[in-house]
């Protein structure tokens, strides 16, 4: 698994704190939220390690370890060790989740790059941890309570339910990508699938909470399959609630730059890849995705497509497909139809 730079520094900020504390995890059970293995894991040797992640890349380098970060909750632990993400919603609610399976002297460990809100996350600790120290290393805190003093509750339930957003049928939860919104460049791409006709078996690749896909469906169609993919299985769940009985759907739980699992070539494919990997630009991602595209379309099925008008997805795209062309460009977005 290649790590994004805010994930590794957080990693490299653990491992510090791990390497400088007196801490004996020797027969503790630990439950890890939202953090990959990496090097900080040789400080916790002879504990019982517990993963929870959303991220399908992560959930394979744990199974690699044989810890399956799907499991649910279902005890306290001694130690629970906690990432921040840059929603703050998100940690807010993992957050929650931390409390309420930690033990009542358990020891509570956060780390957060500064990038991503450490201030706030500093805050949102201390309103439940009266004693709470912290270090800074790579650019990012850890935080970690005094294992004495029993924290104080958090409620986070009306965070944790979806919602809708505002003007639509979609809803969408804290975490995944375009929460509470329509992403603009998606809006764009939608007005011009919605003028398309659309037949037989298709992909949605990186279907975030299904908005492409739900603008399709909603026209009149003759579409009877619909592969969807994402790396985020809350994205996932949230798609297959917003798609609920519109066609035969097929979600897959899986890295895109890695695998794109489907049994039969499709007739169609849409998409807005991502281009950041925690805080920096990567072009690789948008191309990764446009030849995943093309592994899984038949001859002559096309590939719609949005993307910031920087992205240099061109030459990619003329390289996987016999024909480009772009459809549309305007307020900092641009579309393509491509021909496998």
């Amino acid at each position: 698994m290649l790590m994004n730079n805010t994930v590794s520094a957080a990693c490299e900020a653990l491992d510090f704190f791990l390497s400088t504390s007196e801490i004996d995890f020797n027969q503790k059970k630990i439950l890890l939220l939202q953090a990959p293995p990496a090097g900080y894991l040789k400080h916790l040797k002879g504990a019982t390690i517990n993963a929870i992640t959303f991220d399908a890349s992560v959930n394979q380098s744990w199974l690699q370890r044989s810890v399956d970060s799907s499991n649910p909750l279902e005890c306290e632990y001694d130690v629970v060790i906690q990432f921040g993400t840059k929603s703050d919603s998100e940690t807010q609610i993992d957050f929650s989740n931390a409390l309420s399976h930690l033990k009542k002297e358990g020891l509570f460990i956060g780390i957060i790059h500064n990038r991503m809100g450490a201030s706030r996350y500093r805050k949102l600790l201390g309103a439940s941890f009266p004693e709470l120290d912290n270090i800074s290393k790579s650019k990012c805190r850890v935080f970690f309570s005094a294992p004495s003093t029993p924290p104080s509750p958090l409620d986070t339930s009306l965070l944790q339910k979806p919602k809708a957003i505002d003007d639509t049928n979609y809803f969408s939860i804290p975490g995944i990508y375009g929460e509470g919104k329509i992403d603009a460049g998606s809006k764009m791409l939608a007005d011009i699938l919605k003028s398309e006709h659309w037949s037989g078996n298709g992909a949605d690749i990186g279907c975030g909470y299904g908005y492409l896909s739900g603008e399709i469906l909603s026209t009149r169609h003759r579409i009877k399959q619909l592969w969807l993919y994402d790396i985020d299985s809350r994205a996932l769940e949230m798609a297959q609630n917003n798609l609920d009985g519109k066609t035969e759907l097929h979600p897959h739980w899986v890295d895109i730059t890695q695998q794109i699992p489907c049994d039969r070539p499709l007739h169609w494919a849409v998409m807005n890849p991502p281009f950041h990997s925690g805080t920096t630009q990567d072009f690789a991602l948008g191309q990764k995705f446009i030849q995943q595209a093309a592994s899984i379309l038949r001859p002559g099925a096309p590939l719609f497509m949005v993307a910031n008008t920087h992205l240099p997805y061109e030459e990619t795209l003329f390289s996987e497909f016999r024909s480009v062309v772009k459809i549309n460009e305007e307020n900092g977005f641009k579309c393509f139809r491509a021909i496998k």
